[in-house]
């Protein structure tokens, strides 16, 4: 019997019966994640034009997982709803509900056996991650059957095969993938080594599709596609005392992947603007160098890119249909206006490095200086970052304050072609005080200069908490000066929140500006937003 994840309803009975059956010896756990989200036109901003401003005015998702234990078994099952969504198109609109995930495991001996929708990742995720993050609309589950076998002397073997999951469907291609990894130390240093290969094998439906589009080219872009790629990799950790290296060489042969700038010629030999279809090998190189000890620290990474575009469908762009995932090689930052330009990798190819430093002079004070630098093949500056923040913290008092620097290439980012560099310089203060043991506040205060991108923005928040329940915040985001030397807007926010026992529940209004929105170096665009939010998490 073949369970879609279209049709959950004969998964969540058998998940029931189990649980049922099983009560009193077993452990049943779960947990909520429920978002809706009210929108009011507002076209000084640039919030309309969308469904949901048009006609639907309210749009939600929410996901409910049960995980339940017994005889040496886990299962676990989640339920996803989506209603007038726009997670997986800014500018679209998405209903559907189905079952996300389910899967099944069982430990056996040295072996331990999983099937189901499942989430993993080889190395640092080069070659292969299957995740979630669905703050992007990111579930890259792979469906199938994944065994782990532990050997001797501290080996383990890892095989996996199935299918990529595509919402509440799945991706045609097959994914079949093969791992070795050790450990090995001694009394002052480590050893992780790992070996790696990871195929992708096209369907029928996808290469008649594939040959079709090639078939429009002129001849001297045409090329006969191939039904197979191979990833391979090998990376290794190494630790000697206060110092650690982790190195990861990852190569794909030959596959089809999208060329999404420049031309091409057609069948009449006319030029026709990107995208288009080309067919390359592809590598990464990726290298991080790390020391800590007694308050000082550092860090220094390299990634070198070059056609490493791994999807599971030729066609699926954006955030769809990745096999792997690239390691972004700039800081994840938190503050409002220093996350204005990130940087999103760049899977075609890009040069970059990234150091960090840190150090701490006294028991309250600490300071951290972090510098990335991102090029293009060609030479093309893409990014550049220059941050450094200060720190003082005790029990009940916590200020930090510093200074930020960003070149940021909005051309090349955005598809924007003719817009200038961004140069943009930020300040930034939080401060944090605990009066009693109840009470407390923190207070933002921003500022961000540049003739250029967004312009120059001031921002402010206030939050004030009544432990362990209650959180109030209010902020403004006000662009006081845009690049044409006008005047912009406000985007205030409002929030309350509550929380009892593992349980939490959110209400904001919410005027916000349009941007680019990242998490791990992994983008996507969200369009202006005016309206109210409401978030709840819950677990039992």
């Amino acid at each position: 019997m073949r369970l879609k994840a279209r049709h959950p309803v004969p998964v969540f009975v058998l998940f029931v019966f189990l649980a049922t059956y099983g009560y009193g010896q077993g452990q049943l756990n779960g947990s909520l994640v429920s978002r809706a989200q009210f929108f009011i036109r507002d076209s000084a901003i640039g919030a309309s034009g969308t469904p949901q401003y048009d006609r639907q005015l309210f749009g939600a998702e929410s996901w409910l997982a049960l995980n339940y234990a017994n005889w040496g078994f886990q299962f676990s099952l989640r339920m996803d709803w989506f209603q007038n969504t726009n997670l997986f198109d800014p500018q679209g609109s998405y209903s559907g509900q189905g079952l996300g995930r389910w899967y099944v495991r069982k430990k056996v001996d040295f072996l331990d056996i999983q099937a189901g929708y499942l989430y993993d990742q080889i190395g640092s995720g080069i070659l292969f991650r299957a995740y979630e993050d669905r703050t992007l609309g990111i579930d890259n589950a792979l469906a199938g059957v994944h065994l782990t076998v532990d050997l001797p002397h501290d080996w383990q073997l890892k095989a996996f095969t199935g299918r990529q999951k595509n919402r509440f469907d799945l991706y045609d291609s097959n994914l079949k993938g093969l791992s070795l990894e050790g450990y090995q130390a001694g009394e002052k240093w480590s050893w992780v080594p790992g070996l790696a290969v990871v195929n992708k094998t096209l369907a029928d439906a996808q290469m008649n599709g594939l040959v079709a589009n090639i078939n429009t080219y002129h001849p001297d872009y045409q090329f006969v596609p191939k039904y197979n790629a191979y990833g391979m990799s090998t990376f290794h950790t190494l630790g000697l005392g206060n110092w650690s290296l982790f190195t990861e060489l990852a190569y794909k042969t030959r596959d089809v992947q999208i060329e999404s700038t420049g031309t091409y010629r057609n069948a009449a030999g006319g030029e026709v603007p990107a995208p288009y279809f080309i067919q390359k090998p592809g590598h990464v190189w990726y290298s991080s160098l790390n020391y800590g000890n007694a308050g000082l620290g550092f860090s220094l990474e390299y990634k070198q890119t070059r056609f490493f575009s791994f999807r599971t469908a030729p066609n699926a762009t954006l955030n769809m249909g990745m096999i792997n995932y690239l390691p972004p090689m700039t800081r994840q930052n938190t503050y409002r206006l220093t996350t204005l330009y990130v940087a999103a990798t760049q899977e075609a190819g890009e040069d970059a490095v990234q150091g960090e430093l840190f150090w701490s002079w006294s028991d309250p004070w600490r300071w951290s200086l972090q510098g990335s630098l991102i090029n293009l093949p060609d030479g093309t500056k893409m990014y550049r970052e220059l941050f450094t923040e200060w720190q003082n913290q005790d029990l009940t008092r916590h200020l930090t304050f510093g200074l930020q620097h960003q070149q940021y290439n909005k051309d090349r980012y955005e598809g924007k072609p003719g817009e200038p560099m961004v140069k943009a310089y930020t300040a930034f203060a939080e401060f944090f005080r605990q009066t009693d043991d109840t009470h407390s506040w923190r207070l933002e205060a921003q500022y961000q200069y540049s003739e250029h991108g967004y312009g120059s923005w001031i921002y402010g928040l206030v939050e004030y908490g009544i432990a362990p329940k209650w959180l109030f915040s209010a902020s403004n985001m006000y662009n006081y000066r845009k690049p044409d030397g006008q005047a912009g807007e406000n985007y205030y926010a409002l929030s309350t929140s509550f929380q009892q026992n593992g349980q939490r529940l959110m209400l904001s209004y919410v005027r916000q500006v349009e941007g680019v929105v990242c998490s791990g170096g992994i983008c996507r665009y969200e369009p202006a937003f005016n309206g109210f939010r409401f978030n709840l998490w819950a677990t039992f």
